[in-house]
């Protein structure tokens, strides 16, 4: 297996995530330009992209699929973050070319079956659901606790598309039964 990774970097902080900035568009067309020269390098290739799921970046989005897509042997969608489709059905006028670019890819990858419904949406012709943890049970704990509180680290960008309001209603759900549980959050707002 060989991979060709080219690194996307368009915010240097949380603050900078979704917001327009000038250099950004500078940053996309150089981005398109070093894609366009491996997929025509290898016309083998298969273009892996993380769509996104919020307005400024879906338009990065287009540009650079529209641009490189067509040169791609295949393309596979990787919905992590879901929320795509809502933020179509927000900004109508955008919807005819998002389902142009988006549509049709050949193999889409959500989180799980009940994820946002983004890879339907779009029109996928294959769906893959990949799982982003492992089931704590089978890791078990290294040594025995020293109190009955339960301790979850949530890592991660604080917005709801990451899963903060899950987080949330975990929290409320443990505390309605019980559970002495204390929640840490690392991560930019």
């Amino acid at each position: 297996v060989e991979i060709v990774f080219e690194r996307m970097a368009f915010s240097d902080t949380i603050e900078d995530v979704g917001r327009f900035q000038a250099r950004k568009v500078r940053h996309l067309l150089s981005l398109i330009r070093r894609t366009l020269r491996a997929l025509r390098s290898d016309p083998e290739l298969i273009l892996y992209y993380p769509p996104a799921s919020r307005l400024i970046p879906m338009l990065r989005d287009l540009v650079f699929l529209a641009a490189v897509r067509p040169f791609a042997r295949a393309t596979i969608l990787h919905y992590h973050a879901g929320g795509a489709a809502e933020c179509l059905e927000a900004n109508q006028w955008l919807k005819p070319l998002a389902k142009r670019v988006y549509g049709g890819a050949d193999a889409a990858i959500q989180l799980s079956p009940s994820a946002t419904p983004d890879a339907a949406y779009f029109g996928a012709k294959k769906v893959f659901c990949v799982s982003n943890g492992l089931d704590v049970r089978v890791v078990g704990r290294t040594r025995p606790p020293d109190d009955t509180i339960l301790r979850v680290l949530f890592v991660g960008m604080l917005v709801q598309s990451k899963g903060t309001r899950l987080l949330i209603e975990t929290a409320r759900i443990l505390r309605d039964r019980g559970v002495e549980c204390r929640f840490h959050v690392v991560g930019g707002w």
